[in-house]
């Protein structure tokens, strides 16, 4: 699959919790658990590089983009309840 990285990435960024390696699997229906693998180490790779305002942490027996944790502050500025 040419875009297996990119749709993997898509998923991650929508879902409401974190996705394991089966639950992709079947959401892309002909890809293998290794490629599968292989392309979240390298989005994770990429975003370590990187080192923006996420990373790909592994959570729950799945994967999960988070927010880094320095930047905490600003995110609850954010999402802070209004009175």
């Amino acid at each position: 699959m040419e875009d297996i990285k990119y749709i993997i990435e898509s998923l991650l960024f929508v879902a409401e919790g974190p996705l394991t390696v089966d639950r992709i699997k079947n959401i892309l229906g002909q890809a293998e658990n290794a490629e599968i693998r292989t392309a979240i180490a390298e989005l994770s790779a990429e975003y370590e590089d990187r080192m923006g305002g996420f990373f790909l942490d592994e959570v729950a027996g799945g994967y999960q983009i988070r927010t880094r944790p320095e930047y905490t502050p600003w995110i609850k500025k954010l999402i802070q309840p209004k009175p």
